[in-house]
């Protein structure tokens, strides 16, 4: 491709897919797609090199995401635009200029104990079975069991 003023987004994204798409995964472009659908909602319509200069709308429109959706569609819009600076249809990329994408902080999982997993056990009407499995065999068991428990056992 050439420089060209008239290249949106949405053209943009559908030629970069193609390309990107050679030798990967259906479902990775499958996926970098759909997280591209609310960036072309806002932006799709916009030439490329006017996109370039609206760093602080995209930034705008970033911080009004989703925080679960956040990290990844900005990341996609993020891609998107670099693929355009190495094609040298833009000089920069609007989407990185904006500044940092963090990663969301996740909540840490605390994990049962052994009384909990009785109590459980017993709501759920096994009876303390999941103990039973956890004093034979420990680590193992837990997962067996379905509980999901992330607690390494000494003993």
């Amino acid at each position: 491709m050439r420089r060209s003023p008239d290249v949106s987004l949405c053209d943009f994204v559908d030629r970069y897919l193609a390309v990107h798409g050679a030798g990967r995964e259906a479902s990775t472009i499958t996926t970098l797609r759909e997280r591209m659908r609310r960036p072309l909602d806002a932006f799709g319509s916009l030439p490329l090199r006017e996109l370039e200069c609206r760093v602080p709308e995209i930034g705008a429109w970033a911080s009004e995401l989703p925080p679960g959706y956040r990290h990844a569609v900005v990341g996609a819009l993020r891609q998107v635009p670099d693929a355009a600076v190495r094609w040298d249809l833009i000089d920069r990329n609007p989407a990185k200029l904006v500044g940092a994408n963090p990663e969301p902080r996740r909540d840490e999982v605390s994990p049962l104990t052994l009384d909990e997993i009785d109590r459980l056990a017993v709501e759920l009407g096994r009876l303390g079975a999941a103990r039973r499995l956890c004093e034979r065999d420990r680590p193992s068991a837990l997962g067996r069991a379905g509980l999901g428990v992330a607690r390494r056992f000494t003993g």
